[in-house]
């Protein structure tokens, strides 16, 4: 099977000067390229709360932040858009304590309004499918706001897991909380739902079939409070491309930064060909570019790739040198 790999990978990269190299490697030298194999049946399905919304192609990257996170330095749960989470009842009762002057990307305050509106509609509608929602439904008893900044989470028994499964991303992407001004008098489930709003670094340009392109928001709260840096690249472009070969080519060309949905063997071939510029993850189906990004995959970086980390959040993977590297980075 190996054998048979490398062949494969041998006659991909023979094949591949009859493409348009125009008509396959036109992104901008400082935008952040993924290729990945699979296509979008529904490109513009932002409803979280259901299943099959369109997080892989750019949104939990760039515009959903959660409101915990795992430093991966230690395994433990860390604040972002939350500071922290205080068991008032151990086991029953806890209190979220958010972040100040975060912001919306329409320019609206994030508040804790919109983390009791997320969680009661999950709550509220039996028939929402999405990620964690069955989870919340079991365990969540009730939510109260107390201020625009704390909110009480009863819990039924047993839940003593709640922030950690669902409040916080790690292995699994958070619960997303929606902004709840523009979602008032929207029917939850139906894909038909505004145009997404996040308080990541990045905001929807546009979205298609195979193309699903963010643009950097100038006014983040991350960066405009300095509690942050914001993250280099201009715009995270998703492309979705069917045929390996031209992923593939299109990887080791320096037009894309990370290809995805290649099977385990395929992959094992291609970073035989290539060793000093690729790089892999069998189990995460992917490759990466050490000759676009030289000296960034060390390590954590390649960790955070893999999964998918919000960008604003590479620091944890001890990325924050990057930041200042990205405009020099993408070789043509």
């Amino acid at each position: 099977m190996y054998a048979i790999s490398l062949t494969l990978c041998a006659l991909v990269f023979a094949a591949m000067p009859v493409f348009s190299v125009a008509a396959i490697c036109d992104e901008d030298p400082f935008d952040l390229v993924v290729d990945t194999g699979r296509l979008s049946d529904d490109p513009r399905h932002f409803n979280w709360f259901l299943d099959g919304a369109d997080r892989n192609r750019g949104a939990s990257t760039g515009l959903l932040e959660p409101l915990f996170t795992t430093d991966p330095r230690t395994g433990k749960t860390v604040g972002w858009l939350a500071t922290e989470a205080e068991w008032i009842e151990e086991g029953r009762l806890i209190r979220l304590h958010l972040r100040r002057n975060i912001r919306w990307s329409d320019g609206t305050p994030f508040k804790a309004q919109d983390v009791a509106f997320s969680l009661g509609l999950v709550k509220a509608h039996p028939s929402l499918d999405g990620l964690h929602a069955d989870q919340i439904r079991a365990a969540l008893l009730e939510v109260k706001v107390e201020d625009d900044r704390h909110l009480l989470l009863t819990l039924h028994p047993g839940h003593e897991d709640f922030v950690d499964e669902i409040l916080t991303a790690g292995a699994t992407d958070a619960f997303a909380i929606v902004q709840s001004q523009a979602w008032q008098g929207v029917d939850p489930s139906s894909a038909d739902v505004p145009a997404p709003i996040g308080t990541g670094p990045y905001m929807l340009d546009m979205a298609n079939a195979d193309h699903v392109l963010w643009r950097r928001n100038p006014d983040w709260w991350g960066a405009r409070t300095r509690w942050y840096a914001a993250p280099k690249p201009e715009r995270l472009v998703w492309r979705s491309i069917a045929a390996d070969e031209i992923r593939a080519w299109r990887l080791t060309r320096g037009c894309s930064d990370i290809a995805s949905d290649f099977s385990p063997g395929l992959i094992a071939g291609l970073t035989e060909i290539a060793p000093a510029t690729l790089r892999g993850g069998a189990e995460e189906h992917r490759l990466w570019s050490e000759a676009n990004w030289t000296g960034l995959f060390d390590g954590g970086a390649a960790t955070a790739l893999s999964l998918g980390t919000q960008m604003s959040q590479w620091a944890l993977y001890g990325l924050q040198p990057v930041n200042e590297k990205m405009l020099t980075l993408r070789h043509r």
